[in-house]
C-alpha cells in the first residue's frame, strides 16, 4: 500500500473548505433573489487545458467604476484540485503587475500559471483578487492533462 504524501490530510481539508465556500457563494448567487454584485464571484477558465510542465493562460478584465483613478494589482491563492494537490500561488504571474486604471476605465490582465512536470492531472481552482478594488475577485480554473 502506498503511503499518502506528507500533509495530504491538511491539503484535503483546505480543498474541502475552499469548495464548500464556493458552493455557499454560488448557492447565494443562484437563489431567487439575486445576490448583490459584491457577493458574486465569476468563474474564469484558462484558454485551453495544459500538459504538466507547460503553462496555462487566462485574461481578466478589470473595470474602474469610480470617479477617480485606481491603482490595481492582482494576487491569488494556491490552486487546489479536489484530490488535494496544489499549484502554489508562487507559480502564477500577472501582467501588468500593477496598473493605474483611469476613472470609468478598464484594463486587461494576463495571468500565466506555470504547471510543474510533477503536477497530477485534474482541475485546479484558485481565487484571484485585486488589491486596490474591493469588488474584484474571480475563481480561475486550469485543467491539467
Amino acid at each position: 500500500m502506498l503511503a499518502a504524501p506528507p500533509g495530504i490530510d491538511l491539503l484535503r481539508r483546505q480543498a474541502h473548505e475552499f469548495v464548500e465556500s464556493l458552493l455557499v457563494t454560488f448557492s447565494r448567487a443562484s437563489s431567487e433573489k439575486p445576490a448583490p454584485y459584491e457577493e458574486q464571484v465569476p468563474l474564469l477558465r484558462c484558454v485551453a487545458p495544459v500538459q504538466a510542465g507547460s503553462e496555462g493562460r487566462a485574461t481578466m478584465r478589470v473595470a474602474n467604476d469610480e470617479e477617480t483613478p485606481s491603482n490595481v494589482a492582482l494576487y491569488c491563492t494556491n490552486f487546489v484540485a479536489d484530490s488535494g494537490y496544489e499549484i502554489p500561488s508562487l507559480r502564477v504571474t500577472v501582467s501588468p503587475r500593477t496598473v493605474t486604471i483611469p476613472a470609468k476605465g478598464d484594463t486587461t490582465f494576463e495571468i500565466k500559471i506555470a504547471v510543474s512536470q510533477q503536477t497530477p492531472a485534474g482541475i485546479y481552482c484558485g481565487l484571484i483578487q485585486a488589491m486596490g478594488s474591493k469588488y474584484v475577485k474571480a475563481v480561475l480554473s486550469v485543467e491539467v492533462l
